[in-house]
């Protein structure tokens, strides 16, 4: 019951509600991939980096082997679309301009990694470093496994 009503969260773009459903969900379920990159989309839109981040590190590396893996179905979720959106916003002051761009990192991970990690590298000298610095070390070893 869970995963359908996270599922229906998800889809009304109520990403708060959505991530509490999933984080319900048994163990197994939690390590399905599909699963997985919705609950970092709702961590990353709900501005819970690090859980974004713990959950984008823990995707098994078949998961993010190739590019198309990595995308979500366009009726699940309009990743393309939140980053346009996200691209066109701009922050009041510099904190919210880098919370706009460690979502754009994390979003884009899904859809164009290189993009991703030019973001996460802007972003290692700035509010996020803790946790971009973290992430670009784990990803790098990852790559070269």
């Amino acid at each position: 019951m869970s995963e359908m009503l996270a599922n229906q969260f998800f889809i009304s773009g109520r990403y708060f509600e959505a991530l509490e459903e999933y984080s319900k969900l048994p163990e197994d379920k939690l390590k399905d991939p599909l699963i997985m990159k919705k609950m970092i989309i709702c961590a990353a839109l709900n501005k819970n980096f690090k859980k974004a981040l713990e959950l984008l590190e823990n995707m098994p590396n078949d998961a993010t082997a190739s590019r198309e893996n990595l995308r979500i179905l366009k009726d699940e979720c309009l990743c393309e679309q939140l980053l346009k959106d996200l691209e066109t916003r701009t922050g009041e002051n510099q904190y919210e301009e880098n919370v706009i761009k460690m979502q754009i990192a994390i979003l884009s991970y899904f859809t164009d990694k290189e993009k991703s990690l030019q973001y996460f590298n802007k972003l290692n000298n700035f509010n996020f470093s803790n946790l971009t610095k973290e992430f670009l070390k784990i990803h790098s070893n990852k790559t070269t496994q």
